[in-house]
């Protein structure tokens, strides 16, 4: 083998040591990061869902609605009314 040769066989395997150091150096920073974020959420404390509360809004956010259609569609009923007058109907 020449020198070129050599030269490269030597800046491809120290790439390969490189690459293989930044890997495990990011296995245990990533572990490390993973830890943190599975002792936060076993911190971190839940509130159970109440479905008597959660029907309770939901119900009333359907009955806002529908009083919303109501008053739309009586607007528009107004609407077609003096649109009528206006025509001369």
């Amino acid at each position: 083998m020449d020198i070129y040769s050599k030269v490269i066989l030597a800046m491809a395997c120290f790439n390969a040591l490189v690459v293989a150091a930044w890997v495990v150096y990011l296995s245990a920073t990533s572990k490390r990061e993973i830890d943190s974020i599975k002792a936060k959420n076993a911190a971190a404390t839940l509130t159970p869902l109440n479905y008597e509360n959660w029907l309770a809004e939901r119900l009333a956010t359907n009955q806002r609605k529908a009083k919303a259609i109501a008053e739309f569609q009586a607007l528009r009923e107004l609407n077609g009314d003096i649109n009528a007058v206006l025509e001369g109907e």
